[in-house]
C-alpha cells in the first residue's frame, strides 16, 4: 500500500528531528566531556604551576560559559540565580591568568621563567617593546 505525500513528507520531517536531536545531544557529550578535559588537565596545570596563564585563561573562560548557560537565565544577580561560585572561579582564574606562576612553580624550575610567566606578562613584553620601537 502506497503513502500519500503528505505521510513521507512528515516521516521524512520525523526522521530529520530525530537525527538534529541525536547530533544535538551528542554535541552536549562532546561539549562535557571537554569541559571535563580542561577542568581536569587545566586543573593539575595550575596546581603545579605549569603554563598556568594559558590553563588559567581556558578555566577562566570555562567558568564564564558555565555561569552563562546555567545561571543567567534565571535571574541578572550571581546571589539570585545561585551562580556566585562561577563567578568566583571565572574571576579567579582570570586573576591567576594575568598573574602568572609564580617563583615556585615548575614553570620557574624549568624553564627559568619566575614571576614573568603569565599571559599578561608576555602582552607587557611586546607593549613595552612596541614603546621603544617608537622613540
Amino acid at each position: 500500500m502506497a503513502s500519500s505525500p503528505s505521510a513521507r513528507r512528515r516521516q521524512r520531517s520525523a526522521r530529520l528531528t530525530a537525527a538534529v536531536a541525536l547530533l544535538l545531544s551528542a554535541a552536549a557529550l562532546v561539549g562535557g566531556a571537554i569541559a571535563g578535559v580542561i577542568e581536569l588537565v587545566g586543573g593539575v596545570m595550575i596546581a603545579f604551576g605549569l603554563q598556568t596563564g594559558y590553563a588559567a585563561f581556558l578555566a577562566s573562560g570555562l567558568m564564564a560559559v558555565a555561569y552563562f548557560k546555567a545561571h543567567a537565565a534565571k535571574g541578572f544577580w550571581p546571589i539570585q540565580n545561585r551562580g556566585e561560585l562561577a563567578i568566583l572561579y571565572c574571576f579567579l582564574f582570570l586573576y591567576m591568568a594575568t598573574r602568572g606562576s609564580g617563583r615556585y612553580s615548575l614553570d620557574a624550575l624549568l624553564f627559568g621563567r619566575g614571576k614573568i610567566s603569565s599571559l599578561m606578562g608576555e602582552v607587557g613584553k611586546g607593549i613595552t617593546s612596541f614603546k621603544r620601537g617608537l622613540n
